[in-house]
């Protein structure tokens, strides 16, 4: 039914995204590298922005997620005839991509917490994806906020398509753009009034806006758009690929000064200003979702590498790319209070890092060939029937 090709731009994005992710939790590790010469003012650098890189890979993971997950529904509205068949179809092979590892992270994290004596209550919304759906994300397990966004996405899009499809009658190629419409309006819509109400509390942007699942289903909602787009203006997508491509890399360190500027000194303007706040948190996010899709036209129409060896290197690194977000947080934890030598000394510095990533990559990389592949190779046997 659905067959997917490896695209070695968007192996690059994945690859880039959940490493981004990964430095921002790990960056500690890279503060006594600053006294080196050269290397030492790029390190100070990546160091000073890596809560707003990592903040960043999320968005790029959501806006890739959209887009490839746009490819198996468009495929499904093509293929099936009824209501339920095109919810279920869809739901089975989203959930096998994705439920495996969530749950088995839940138990792993749940032993981790036992195992460092932190106390830990099993809360029960985890099991739903509910843990943030409108209340800030709990402590346990927090880099599940985004899988509870990405989860009850899909969940609704599928539903709303094919409801539109089937029941409405609505022709395929405007399914996917008024579905993307409504949840864009949708979720800037519950947060702009969310915003307006409480205008003097001035709420977290982290916790209040960038992980609560209603208001974030316009990130994943701009990767549906840029699917749509590559479909059906498909001429105009590779047209202006290399432009859209310069005008990102221009605008996006522009946001991040911005975004800078607005962050530091403990979100001082965030908290003083109405007007930054307001902007902030109801369009900052949008706006890094609309300069990722801006590099998709470029990274899409790259399909492959010169080098054997680079293609090779993306994938294998985009395939565990799930496995690596799982588990590089609860392994830090774990790290950090048994092998991490605390010290300002360089070759210290470096033993730590070299010793985190390599154990990361292995587990991932374990994880990913004797667990989640399996659920992968029953999930594409299924979409092949």
């Amino acid at each position: 039914m659905y067959k997917r090709n490896r695209i070695a731009g968007l192996d690059v994005i994945r690859t880039a995204a959940v490493s981004l992710v990964i430095f921002d939790h790990c960056s500690f590790m890279f503060n006594p590298l600053q006294k080196l010469p050269v290397i030492g003012v790029v390190v100070v650098a990546f160091t000073t922005l890596n809560e707003i890189l990592g903040y960043f890979g999320v968005e790029l993971f959501f806006v890739l997620s959209g887009f490839l997950i746009s490819s198996i529904l468009f495929s499904m509205l093509d293929e099936s005839k009824s209501f339920k068949q095109i919810i279920t179809v869809f739901l089975y092979s989203r959930w096998l991509r994705t439920m495996p590892n969530y749950f088995l992270f839940i138990l792993i994290n749940y032993l981790l917490f036992l195992g460092l004596n932190i106390s830990v209550k099993f809360d029960f919304r985890f099991l739903l994806f509910l843990q943030n759906f409108l209340t800030p994300h709990p402590v346990f397990f927090k880099e599940a906020w985004s899988l509870s966004v990405e989860e009850w996405f899909y969940l609704l899009l599928v539903i709303l398509s094919a409801t539109l499809f089937v029941f409405l009658k609505v022709d395929k190629k405007h399914v996917l753009l008024i579905s993307v419409c409504l949840f864009i309006i949708v979720s800037l819509g519950i947060k702009g009034v969310f915003i307006y109400s409480n205008m003097n509390y001035h709420y977290g942007f982290d916790e209040y806006f960038r992980k609560i699942v209603v208001f974030r289903f316009d990130a994943v909602a701009i990767g549906v758009l840029g699917f749509w787009l590559s479909k059906y203006y498909l001429v105009w997508w590779n047209k202006f690929k290399e432009l859209l491509f310069a005008a990102a890399i221009i605008l996006i360190p522009v946001s991040f000064y911005f975004f800078f500027e607005i962050y530091k000194y403990d979100y001082s303007l965030y908290k003083k200003d109405n007007t930054v706040y307001f902007f902030t948190a109801e369009f900052y996010t949008l706006i890094w979702s609309f300069l990722i899709l801006a590099m998709f036209p470029y990274f899409n129409s790259l399909l492959s590498f010169k080098s054997a060896k680079l293609n090779q290197f993306f994938e294998f690194f985009s395939k565990i790319s799930y496995s690596l977000y799982l588990c590089n947080f609860p392994l830090l934890s774990f790290f950090k209070r048994t092998l991490f030598l605390e010290s300002d000394s360089i070759s210290i510095a470096l033993f730590n890092i070299v010793t985190y990533l390599s154990v990361l990559i292995f587990l991932s990389f374990f994880l990913y060939s004797f667990y989640e592949k399996r659920f992968l190779v029953i999930r594409d046997k299924f979409l092949k029937q």
